[in-house]
């Protein structure tokens, strides 16, 4: 255990998943409150893990952090989200993490994730690291949020002989159990398999009437990203008319996180899917965030896409909307 939280088993409680004992991790969420639950590992114990699976609760829909820490390397992280509530089976796999590059992350002399160098996995609630009431951008969300928490966790396991994908061009098919994306603000993230709004299974994003808060889902991308990709390819839909700003973040240099590139995309309301393909080339430097010595986009060094709300982010809310999106790839044309 690591921070402010505690450990403990639970082996006759209601909320039990198949009557099965779970891990309860408690802890809270305030300022300075941060703590990580932590499975201790040998080095060269998950060399041929090609799978993480598990399944998690929380008691509020959030974004739950899959931390794995190299012995003398980086932090890698990867991202599922929890209805709360309800039991959210997670199966991630190695594609799915990316290096952590804050200040106070640790270097990684190769940049990538060495499985047979990991010595521990940890779990976190993204809510604790944003901070209850730090930030007036969320509106009031974190501070809805702010006190103690249980996040159950059962049937972890490392798995290995899955067939692992290798299309290093799809950013999310959303055919896994869990959605794989963070979310920040009023918002809230399901898997729509309908196919009322999208050709395939989507993404569902819904967000509140919080007009003062800022709304950002992200995740990150796929690794070993060809330099010839030109365009990213999605299906779209909206319930109202909407503007989404696509934003793609650089890996960093190893001195903190790397430049941030961004567009606009303009969706018309009405749920109808329709599908696009948004070139590299309209994406222009964040001239908020860190310099780019290189003055330009490079998809082969980018690490994580974010949506966000543009209109949200500009202080002119526009009232609750739903977002679809679903066939997220990279193309070459």
């Amino acid at each position: 255990m690591g921070g402010t939280g505690s450990l403990r088993v639970l082996r006759d409680d209601a909320g039990l998943r198949d009557n099965q004992p779970a891990l309860a991790f408690d802890y809270e969420i305030g300022p300075r409150k941060f703590a990580v639950a932590i499975l201790p590992a040998d080095p060269g114990a998950l060399t041929s893990m090609d799978q993480l699976h598990f399944w998690v609760k929380t008691d509020y829909p959030t974004t739950v952090i899959v931390i794995m820490k190299e012995k003398d390397g980086g932090s890698y992280s990867a991202m599922a989200w929890s209805p709360g509530g309800t039991w959210q089976e997670v199966r991630l796999s190695p594609r799915d993490f990316s290096l952590g590059e804050r200040a106070t992350d640790p270097p990684d002399p190769d940049g990538k994730l060495d499985l047979d160098q990991v010595q521990g996995i940890g779990i976190a609630d993204l809510g604790q690291l944003l901070g209850a009431g730090s930030s007036p951008m969320l509106g009031d969300t974190a501070a809805r949020h702010a006190g103690k928490h249980t996040l159950l966790l059962s049937g972890f396991e490392a798995l290995s002989g899955n067939s692992a994908r290798t299309d290093n061009l799809s950013i999310d098919q959303f055919d896994t159990p869990q959605i794989t994306w963070s979310a920040i603000g009023d918002v809230t993230l399901a898997r729509d398999i309908s196919e009322t709004h999208a050709p395939a299974p989507a993404l569902e994003s819904r967000y509140g009437a919080n007009d003062n808060g800022i709304i950002i889902f992200g995740r990150n991308l796929p690794p070993d990203i060809p330099a010839n990709i030109t365009h990213i390819s999605f299906d779209v839909a909206a319930e109202k008319d909407a503007q989404l700003a696509f934003v793609l973040q650089q890996k960093g240099s190893g001195k903190g996180e790397g430049p941030r590139y961004n567009t606009v995309v303009e969706v018309r309301g009405g749920g109808k899917s329709d599908h696009r393909e948004l070139a590299l080339r309209a994406f222009d430097l964040d001239r908020n965030g860190p310099v780019d010595p290189a003055g330009a986009l490079n998809i082969s060094k980018s690490k994580s896409l974010a949506i966000t709300d543009a209109a949200r982010f500009a202080g002119a809310g526009t009232g609750p909307n739903t977002i679809w999106i679903s066939n997220i790839r990279l193309i070459a044309k």
